[in-house]
């Protein structure tokens, strides 16, 4: 691939959204992506635990660039890979041609031997020959926790490592990452903030939410979930809470796995 996307950024809006390889086992899955028409690329993430889904995964990834015709930024979160297999792991994804990453620390408690951080990556990868595009996670919901300058100061670690591009964990609260950006646009003005959005529709990715991510949504919000992803209320939600997200001027949006592709559909067609 040729295109930085930290080049793209600068200068349009960009949507991208994300698959995982459950998402690729469903036969209609590229064909529903392919209608997502003003999608600028999609991302693949990655839960590889051994060599042999590691390179299913780059299998996958290659084949959902050619199918999509789109560029795709590869989830790579540190604990997957150990330090010593890192030269062989940017051969094999150059090779692949899978050279826009997302690095990441990752959910899993990491063997000792594998990278304990993201940081650490980013500057083995970024100090590597490879011309790779880089980007990192941030999480704006930490400004309630650690604060803004402590946030401020993780960013620019990671930024400093190498992330050229920097996408949100979920939030709900657009506050948050509204002081996040304004405080970037001055520390770090050419460095592209994409908003990480999963509009809940449904009881069931609420509960995952908050059981996983620790986060409380919003009242107005848990009071109108249902089963089934097809309440009108909750759709009417989320477009408003999209539209305010949007006069915010963010670089990007990118929608998290999980979310039905046909109410992504929807809320582009909203969007354009």
């Amino acid at each position: 691939m040729s295109n930085h996307l930290s080049t793209l950024y600068q200068e349009q809006l960009i949507f991208s959204m994300e698959v995982t390889m459950a998402d690729l086992q469903r036969q209609d899955t590229v064909k529903k992506l392919d209608q997502l028409t003003n999608i600028q690329y999609f991302s693949l993430v990655n839960h590889t635990t051994n060599d042999q889904e590691w390179h299913e995964l780059l299998t996958a990834g290659q084949v959902l660039q050619m199918e999509t015709k789109h560029p795709l930024l590869l989830h790579v979160p540190a604990g997957a890979i150990g330090e010593s297999q890192i030269k062989q792991k940017l051969i094999e994804l150059q090779e692949s041609q899978l050279d826009h990453l997302l690095v990441m620390r990752g959910d899993r408690v990491a063997a000792t031997v594998n990278y304990q951080s993201a940081v650490s990556l980013l500057k083995d990868i970024s100090k590597s020959e490879f011309d790779f595009d880089l980007g990192a996670t941030i999480n704006p919901n930490k400004i309630t926790t650690i604060g803004l300058p402590a946030l401020l100061s993780e960013i620019d670690t990671k930024i400093a490592a190498g992330a050229e591009f920097l996408i949100t964990q979920i939030f709900f609260d657009l506050g948050l990452f509204k002081q996040l950006q304004q405080a970037l646009k001055q520390r770090h003005p050419k460095v592209p903030l994409i908003a990480g959005i999963f509009p809940v529709m449904t009881v069931k990715q609420g509960r995952w939410i908050e059981n996983n991510l620790r986060q409380k949504l919003p009242l107005a919000l848990t009071s109108g979930l249902t089963p089934l992803p097809a309440d009108l209320q909750l759709k009417k939600y989320w477009c408003g809470w999209l539209k305010e997200l949007l006069l915010s001027g963010p670089a990007g949006i990118h929608f998290f796995s999980g979310i039905d592709i046909d109410f992504v559909k929807e809320l582009m067609n909203i969007i354009y």
